[in-house]
């Protein structure tokens, strides 16, 4: 039969690794949430360069407008 110390030690061990598990778990989920705080700030930045280049083809059209006349 297995002895007691035995069992303990396996266990403190379970313990250990359970708990490098859950750091290197809570590392992944900090690394998601900087990865979608990212792509969120990259499409906000998508959408303002959208409108910027929606304003300035509409410069363009007044001007060409204005030129015309």
């Amino acid at each position: 039969m297995k002895s007691t110390g035995s069992n303990e030690k396996k266990l403190t061990k379970s313990k250990k690794n359970l708990k490098h598990q859950v750091y290197g778990f809570e590392n992944v989920v900090d690394y998601l949430k900087h990865q979608i705080d990212g792509e969120e700030k990259l499409t906000q930045s998508v959408k303002n360069l959208k409108h910027q280049v929606y304003g300035f083809k509409n410069v363009v059209e007044n001007l060409k407008h204005q030129n015309d006349g």
